[in-house]
């Protein structure tokens, strides 16, 4: 499972247990995120990767994001305080979730959106409503 997901050039992969925190993160995550992979693991994810701002939208899905697979798509923060949207594809197993990101630097709009695998056609692009700050 995390193979095929490191196979996606700039995906950036983790694993993080029920609290969110980080127990093992992809060197890829430092082109994807700019975190270096060492920096990561240890860490809370929600702390680390998501701009504070965008914490309680992003939470609205944390006990999606626990129990199912799915797709958020979401800021990420990067170390220096800038931040990239990113497609995130969620995948719960054994009580562990591993998270792939994959930066969308092409789209200039998006707002916090999750939808549970698998999906339609329908639901592939976020609501647009929100612009990049």
């Amino acid at each position: 499972m995390v193979e095929r997901m490191l196979a996606v050039p700039g995906t950036g992969v983790y694993v993080v247990n029920q609290a969110g925190d980080i127990l093992w993160a992809s060197p890829s995550m430092l082109q994807a995120t700019g975190h270096r992979a060492e920096d990561l693991v240890g860490r809370n994810a929600w702390g680390v990767l998501v701009p504070p701002e965008d914490l309680r939208e992003v939470a609205r899905f944390k006990a999606h994001l626990t129990q199912a697979d799915g797709i958020i798509w979401m800021r990420i923060l990067a170390p220096d305080g800038s931040y990239t949207w990113s497609r995130v594809d969620t995948v719960v197993r054994d009580g562990l979730i591993v998270c792939a990101f994959r930066p969308e630097r092409d789209k200039a709009e998006h707002s916090v959106h999750f939808a549970l695998q698998p999906r339609d056609a329908s639901e592939a692009h976020p609501d647009r409503s929100r612009k990049e700050h």
